[in-house]
Parts: structure tokens; C-alpha cells; sequence
């Protein structure tokens, strides 16, 4: 592991870190609650900022404007955006000067909120969407320190910042990416909190995954740890819960070249980060929820394009596989990383494209 950068174990130095949780929303029902809940249940608010990447018709709700009517306070537009459901030129990068500024103050967290605004017929995919959330990153020194990308219908235990904070610094690694799927929201108590799994806390550990098509790999349903004391290493990035240093977001982010992706998204970025570094580990305890099959509340897809898919199908194939018509040029700055083999992933986890072939290896990841 590398040494971490800050002391989080110094409460000084963890009460002033930044955290900015990144979603990616396509005409989704519960983006609004999912904002609210999660300045409302962070034990420390002012130090949360949220990018929304919205793929929304035009009669859909604004994310920011409902979250603020939610709240109370409803946003006012500026007479150039009266209409405007998506980006307009020139406008201003994070979408927040189509309000008026009174009523941005007005409204606690809208200033908090970044919104990169896409139409609906623009999108083409998770794995595009994300690659959008590159933009709402502040830019230069002014990075955040830390990045949470999670799914748009999530529900968050009381004071998930401090707990994530807490379990990061557990690992003693500058390079950690806490990530799995998430606890199922429909479990959550009345209070928010969630269960102690089968009394014993299990919690989901990603272990194997199989191959569907050359360079198309998807990670297969998780199995369990239980009664970790701090999070357990792991071998499989999940897109559902991800959290790490924001340098993770800015130097290897996903590939806005793989439109129409869903499955194949994980185990590839997975395997640029880990051979640029980085270490997965499941979480000790639960921290968010997603809703799951029809409770998600989303009310569309994305229009299947199979020139952009077949595009996309290659370039996972080159990258994985290391074969195919995609040229190596072609991934220059989504390819692998240097900082590890991609043979030494390969063997981690038993998922080799280029034989085309799976083996089980050990769910355990020693360091």
C-alpha cells in the first residue's frame, strides 16, 4: 500500500476534508430524495459537495430545483434559462448561474450542488455518463479530496461521511478504492440505519466474474464477508459504490469512448485502476443503499445505437483481451496503467480475455 497523504486518524484533519459524491442520472424518480438524504444524514454537511451528471426530457424535474422546493425554498431562474433543460453555451460550468444568486443562498446546499445538464436523447450509457462527471470536479490544487460515486436511487445511514472517513483511513493506503454493491435500501430502519446481517454483519465481497463476449467481463453477484473489523481486500471494482482520493476520478476516469456499455463497465475500469495502483477493498459495514430491479424509479433508457456498441465492444477487447481491429493508440489516456502488470491482475482474478477463459482463485487477497 502507499502511505496516506493526510492523517485521518487526526480528527482536526478529518473534520476538514472534502468529499463530493458523483451521480450519473438518466430521467431517474429518486435523484431528489437520494440529495437530500444524503446532506441530511452526513454528520458534517458543509464539507459535501454533490456532481450530478442529469440526462433529463424536458419535462422531467431539475434536480436542484427539486431538491431546493423539497426543502422549502424554491429556486428562481434567470431569464435566460427560463426554458433551459439542458447546458446552454456559454453557460457556466457547474450549471448553478441559471439561478438568481439570492435564491441559491437562500437554499442551503443548492451552492453545493454541481449539475452538468444533458438531454435525455444524449445518453449513451453508464460508463458515458460517468465520464461526464469529470467536469464537476474542481480543477487544479482546488481538488476535493475525496470522491463517492454512487447510483442515483440511494438511501445513507446517519453520519456515512465520518463512517466512510473512518474505514478509509483503516486501510492505511493512499491508493484504497472502498468498493462494492450496495446494501439493499428497501432494508434500511426506520432510522436509517441497517441491520446487522444475519447477526453476524455480513457484508457483500465480490469474488469472480465471467467473461460474456472477448473483452466484455462481468462481475458476478457477490458473496459474503462477516464481522470485519476493518475493510476486507478485495480483487473487483463495483460502479455502485465507490470511494477513494479524488485523484482516482481525475488521472483514471472512465472512458467516455465506450458508449452503450453496461456490462463490461466494471471489471475494465477496475483493471485501470488496479494496474495504476490502486487496491479495492470491501466495506466493513454498511454505509448507503440502492434500490434494486423496479424500485429504482427510472423512467427511460438509452436509445441502442450498434455502430457506438460495436465501437465500444473493440476497444474493451483491445484493452482486455490485447487484440482485435481497435489499434493500442486508440485507448491513449483509458488504456492500463504502469504501475503493475496487467498479468499480475489476471492471475488476482482468474479472468484472463486473452485465453478467453476463467479460473476460481482465492476470494482473500493477502497483501
Amino acid at each position: 500500500p502507499h502511505p496516506p497523504r493526510m492523517n485521518l486518524s487526526d480528527v482536526s484533519v478529518r473534520s476538514n476534508v472534502s468529499i463530493v459524491v458523483l451521480v450519473a442520472a438518466l430521467r431517474e424518480t429518486r435523484t431528489v430524495h437520494t440529495l437530500e438524504d444524503l446532506f441530511a444524514k452526513a454528520h458534517n454537511p458543509s464539507r459535501v459537495f454533490v456532481g450530478v451528471v442529469q440526462q433529463n426530457s424536458r419535462d422531467d424535474e431539475d434536480v436542484v430545483e427539486g431538491l431546493c422546493k423539497r426543502l422549502g425554498t424554491p429556486l428562481e431562474r434567470r431569464p435566460p434559462f427560463a426554458h433551459a433543460h439542458r447546458r446552454t453555451p456559454g453557460e457556466d460550468d457547474w450549471g448553478q448561474k441559471r439561478f438568481t444568486p439570492e435564491s441559491l443562498a437562500a437554499c442551503g446546499p443548492a451552492a453545493r450542488v454541481r449539475v452538468y445538464r444533458m438531454d435525455a436523447g444524449e445518453a449513451a450509457g453508464p460508463v458515458y455518463a460517468r465520464a461526464q462527471q469529470r467536469r464537476l470536479l474542481s480543477p487544479g490544487k482546488g481538488l476535493e479530496d475525496f470522491c463517492l460515486q454512487i447510483d442515483a436511487h440511494a438511501v445513507f445511514a446517519p453520519g456515512w461521511d465520518t463512517q466512510l472517513l473512518g474505514e478509509f483511513a483503516q486501510t492505511e493506503n493512499e491508493y484504497a478504492v472502498l468498493s462494492t454493491y450496495p446494501t439493499d435500501a428497501a432494508t434500511a430502519l426506520p432510522d436509517g440505519t441497517f441491520p446487522n446481517s444475519n447477526g453476524h454483519w455480513e457484508m457483500p465481497h465480490i469474488c469472480t466474474a465471467q467473461i460474456l463476449q472477448p473483452g466484455v467481463v462481468r462481475n458476478d453477484q457477490a458473496s459474503a464477508v462477516a464481522n470485519l473489523q476493518r475493510p476486507a481486500l478485495g480483487k473487483f471494482w463495483a460502479a455502485g459504490l465507490s470511494f477513494s482520493r479524488c485523484h482516482a476520478e481525475r488521472d483514471v476516469p472512465s472512458d467516455p469512448s465506450l458508449k452503450q456499455i453496461f456490462n463490461g463497465e466494471e471489471f475494465s475500469r477496475g483493471a485501470r485502476l488496479w494496474t495504476n495502483g490502486y487496491d479495492f477493498y470491501s466495506l466493513a459495514r454498511p454505509v448507503l443503499g440502492v434500490y434494486y430491479g423496479g424500485k429504482k424509479g427510472g423512467k427511460g433508457n438509452w436509445s441502442h445505437n450498434s455502430v457506438e456498441e460495436t465501437g465500444s465492444d473493440g476497444r474493451l477487447q483491445r484493452l482486455l483481451c490485447q487484440d482485435g481491429s481497435v489499434p493500442p493508440e486508440a485507448l491513449r489516456g483509458f488504456d492500463l496503467g504502469t504501475r503493475r502488470r496487467f498479468e499480475d491482475y489476471v492471475a488476482l482474478t482468474g479472468v484472463d480475455c486473452r485465453s478467453r477463459s476463467t479460473k476460481r482463485t482465492p476470494c482473500g487477497v493477502a497483501k
